[in-house]
């Protein structure tokens, strides 16, 4: 959701690996992470994705921005994922332009 609680569909989604100290990547491309695209409603879904701890961020030509921990915070969603684990987020939100 963005964080006006608007869906963000059709839109790349990206799990991004944290660095070795666990914090952000400095610099992000779209190469960087595992992707998928929101449908109509804005849902993700990744398959297969190897054990590891990411930041979630939503990619559009010339913006993008890393999901927060609720709609009133700046602080970065961080997730840890271990093998064979199924993680179910709910609603995300991500300031979107």
């Amino acid at each position: 959701m963005s964080s006006t609680g608007a869906a963000i569909p059709n839109t790349l989604v990206y799990l991004i690996p944290a660095r070795e100290d666990g914090s952000p990547p400095i610099l992000l491309t779209e190469q960087d992470g595992i992707s998928a695209e929101t449908d109509a409603r804005g849902r993700v879904i990744f398959s297969s994705v190897p054990p590891g701890t990411y930041f979630i961020a939503v990619w559009a030509p010339y913006s993008r921005a890393f999901v927060v921990e609720s709609p009133n915070s700046d602080a970065l969603l961080k997730i840890t994922l271990k093998p064979n684990e199924v993680l179910e987020l709910g609603d995300l939100y991500a300031p979107w332009p």
